[in-house]
């Protein structure tokens, strides 16, 4: 491209899958540890007290930043998500008016 623009697709295809993966292991992870720390909420049997609500106050204000972060990170993959399509569309635009020009060169 033109502007000092340079783009290995294969890279940035390979950073953009593997962006996704991560994040969505982020997002599971979370899930899994949430669903297991509501069994430690003080709703069930398996612990109640005081020091079960102190565990689980500090579990819920660790916790809590969790899901915004998730999606911020959901937010850099849409974001390299749109510049690789505005980009691709961008070069097949230029190609197909440089192939167009060639063509009215050569007529």
């Amino acid at each position: 491209m033109s502007n000092g623009i340079c783009i290995s697709w294969e890279n940035l295809n390979t950073s953009i899958n593997e962006l996704k993966i991560k994040i969505d292991s982020i997002e599971k992870c979370y899930n899994d540890m949430n669903n297991l720390y509501k069994e430690l909420d003080g709703s069930t049997p398996t612990w109640v007290g005081d020091n079960q609500r102190q565990f689980y106050q500090s579990y819920c204000d660790l916790s809590s930043a969790f899901p915004e972060n998730v999606e911020k990170f959901k937010d850099f993959y849409n974001f390299l998500c749109t510049v690789r399509d505005t980009y691709k569309e961008s070069d097949s635009t230029n190609k197909a008016n440089i192939d167009n020009k060639i063509e009215d060169l050569m007529a």
